[in-house]
């Protein structure tokens, strides 16, 4: 399995190890033949996204899988020559088996579970088993690393030295077209309903070979089969709020993209599945309800946003810690000392430096 190329991006990785509810020829007994070693050009279906992530710099690395697979699956990271072959102790994925976690639970619901909550430390990364992509994960955490500064603020009421409230940070997330791309895409896969805005322009262009002008940001979202139920409601009829229309002016609506389950969240986002008990999937509750709330302000408060975002309170050891400190005198501490030119009450006459050559009318 091949190293990073990259330094780390300080991301964990959750590679969800589900049921194949497509693949019950193969794995109608996840206990002994999970999805996830189901063989793709000789390897285990789960080798793709971990080979995914290590390119990318990503060694935090978690298998999430129901308890009944857990044996196979820790079985075959031990042993199976792919998994194992050129990687080093501390690059090897573990495998969490949450006890409440059934092959029917939702995505949504697996964030809340309290092994998934306790293992979650930072921004995280989460895959599918059976991601194969051609597109260079590095490239993905970029971006999104650009689109979130660490440095960033958002103006407010100046805090020490920030001079402002620091923004929460975003994620991002990968839809594909499911028409146009010969070998990859048909016209009968499942898609899903997006509407998306344009993000702000980059101050220096992004270079020729950049997915920058393929970002864009979604305020709506939710699968083919939701948005037919809704058009049946409505009589055919897509009804959308007047503060869609007024705070961005110009929305796309897209029907012909799928969402590949590949996300980069913050770590807020636990925060916010966790206070939502009725988010069942990622994809239509997570990420549907909290783009809807990006312009539909009267959610902040229902999905208790207002509480997840909330700027950190300083604890009273932090507040103790404002006492003054000794002034540091810099010029005592350097190793770098200078000396003033001895003085001589001779005047010198001016003359050239040592590789100057005088010219002939010089006395």
């Amino acid at each position: 399995m091949p190293h990073a190329t990259l330094p780390s991006p300080g991301l964990q990785a959750l590679i969800l190890c589900g049921p194949g509810v497509s693949l019950n020829t193969f794995t109608s007994t996840p206990r002994d033949f999970p999805k996830a070693l189901v063989p793709i050009a000789n390897r285990p279906m789960v080798w793709y996204p971990l080979d995914w992530c290590h390119r990318m710099g990503i060694s935090d690395i978690t298998l999430i899988t129901p308890p009944e697979s857990r044996d196979p699956i820790e079985h075959a990271l031990k042993t199976h020559p792919a998994l194992t072959v050129g990687l080093k102790s501390r690059e090897r994925a573990d495998v969490v088996a949450p006890a409440d976690l059934t092959q029917t639970t939702g995505t949504g619901e697996l964030l809340r579970l309290p092994e998934v909550q306790k293992l979650v430390r930072g921004d995280f990364v989460v895959l599918p088993c059976d991601l194969i992509s051609e597109l260079d994960g590095s490239v993905m955490v970029q971006q999104w690393q650009t689109l979130n500064p660490p440095t960033t603020n958002v103006g407010g009421k100046k805090k020490g030295s920030g001079g402002g409230v620091r923004r929460k940070k975003g994620g991002m997330g990968v839809f594909y077209p499911t028409q146009g791309l010969e070998g990859i895409s048909t016209k009968k896969d499942e898609t899903d309903f997006l509407a998306t805005v344009a993000v702000e322009a980059p101050t220096v262009p992004a270079p020729t070979a950049s997915v920058r002008e393929n970002v864009e940001e979604v305020v709506m979202c939710m699968p083919t089969d939701t948005l037919n139920d809704k058009l049946e409601e409505d009589k055919g009829v897509l009804r959308v709020r007047q503060r869609l229309i007024e705070r961005f002016g110009k929305v796309k609506m897209r029907m012909k993209y799928r969402d590949a389950h590949v996300y980069i969240f913050p770590k807020w986002i636990m925060d916010f599945a966790a206070k939502n008990e009725r988010f069942d999937s990622i994809s239509e509750d997570v990420l549907g309800w909290w783009a809807k709330s990006r312009w539909q302000e009267s959610l902040i408060p229902k999905l208790g946003l207002d509480e997840v975002l909330a700027p950190h309170q300083p604890s009273s050891d932090e507040m103790d810690d404002d006492e003054e400190e000794d002034e540091i005198d810099a010029v005592t501490l350097s190793s770098t000392k200078s000396t003033a030119p001895p003085s001589s009450s001779a005047p010198q006459q001016p003359s050239f430096a040592t590789r100057v050559r005088p010219s002939p009318t010089q006395p």
